[in-house]
C-alpha cells in the first residue's frame, strides 16, 4: 500500500474516536504537530526531563504513553495521522535500557548510541500498530467496504484478550529486530579496522518484560507466522482475499524504512 491509497482515507477519515492513552496522556497538545524526517531524529538532543517519573505509568499502562500512532482512519485537522514521540518517552526508554546494560558493565558517557536504540524501540512498536491497520485497510480495499478496521478497533477496547494480543503482537516487532550498535569499551582502544559490537536485544527484552500484561507477551509472538499473527488480531479470512498480499503489505510497514516513505513521525 503506498502514500496515495491512503490518501484516499486522509482525506475522506471517519469520525476521529481516541483511545484512553491518547485523551489522558496527550490532550495538552494544542497546535498541529510538524514532521520530523526519521534521518532527523538522531541529530535531536532528549533531555531527561520527567524519565524518572514516567517508569510506574509505563508498568501499568505500557508504551503508549512514551509514543502513539493516529491511525489515517480516524485522524483529524487538529491530530493528523502518523506516529507520535514524546521527548521525555525517548528518554524515559534511553534511560531505562542503559540502567539495565550498565548492570553488565556498560558505562555511557556518550547518550546517543542509546538515545537511538529507544527512539528505534517506540517507533518499531508504533509501526506494528501502522502495519495492523495496513492489513485491515487491504481487506477493506479487496471486499469494497470500510469498516473492518472500525470493527477491530471497538472490538480491541471492549475485550482484553484482543486488545493484549495487540500489544504483545507490536512488542513482537521490536523483540525481532536486531539491535546491534558500534561499541567502544571503557578505557579500551581496539585494534585499527576492528569494529566491536554491542547487541542491544536483552536489554531490549528486560525492557518490555517490565511492561503491563498483554505487552510483556511478546514472545509468544516473535516466532509465529504473520499468516498466525493476523488471525490472532481476527483479520476477516474469505475466499476472495489476497492474503498473500495483505501479509506482504503487513510485513513491509512494519519496517523502519516504511518512515522515509510512507509514516509521518510528529513531536508530541
Amino acid at each position: 500500500m503506498d502514500i496515495e491509497q491512503i490518501n484516499q482515507w486522509v482525506d475522506d477519515p471517519l469520525r476521529p474516536d481516541p483511545e484512553e492513552t491518547e485523551n489522558r496522556f496527550f490532550q495538552d497538545i494544542r497546535h498541529v504537530p510538524d514532521q520530523i524526517p526519521y534521518n532527523q531524529l538522531r541529530q535531536i538532543r532528549f533531555p531527561v526531563g520527567r524519565a524518572n517519573q514516567l517508569r510506574d505509568l509505563v508498568e501499568e499502562f505500557g508504551i503508549e504513553i512514551l509514543a502513539y500512532y493516529i491511525p489515517f482512519h480516524f485522524h483529524s485537522p487538529e491530530r493528523p495521522w502518523g506516529i507520535y514521540l514524546r521527548g521525555e518517552g525517548i528518554a524515559h526508554v534511553r534511560q531505562r535500557i542503559m540502567q539495565i546494560a550498565e548492570l553488565d558493565g556498560h558505562n555511557f558517557q556518550n547518550p546517543e548510541i542509546p538515545t537511538n536504540v529507544a527512539i528505534d524501540i517506540l517507533l518499531l512498536h508504533e509501526l506494528r500498530h501502522h502495519a495492523i491497520e495496513v492489513a485491515f485497510t487491504r481487506v477493506e480495499l479487496q471486499n469494497g467496504t470500510r469498516h473492518e478496521y472500525q470493527h477491530y478497533i471497538r472490538e480491541k477496547r471492549n475485550h482484553n484478550d484482543l486488545h493484549n494480543h495487540t500489544e504483545a503482537i507490536c512488542n513482537a516487532n521490536v523483540a525481532k529486530h536486531h539491535f546491534k550498535t558500534d561499541w567502544q569499551l571503557p578505557g579500551i582502544i581496539s585494534p585499527p579496522n576492528v569494529i566491536v559490537s554491542l547487541d542491544w536485544n536483552n536489554y531490549v527484552r528486560e525492557f518490555m518484560l517490565g511492561q503491563p500484561a498483554g505487552y510483556n507477551d511478546f514472545e509468544r509472538f516473535t516466532g509465529m507466522s504473520s499468516r498466525r499473527v493476523l488471525e490472532s488480531l481476527q483479520l476477516p479470512r474469505g475466499f476472495r482475499l489476497d492474503l498473500a498480499q495483505i501479509r506482504e503489505e503487513f510485513s513491509s510497514h512494519s519496517k523502519l524504512g516504511t518512515l522515509n516513505r510512507v509514516v509521518p513521525i510528529r513531536p508530541a
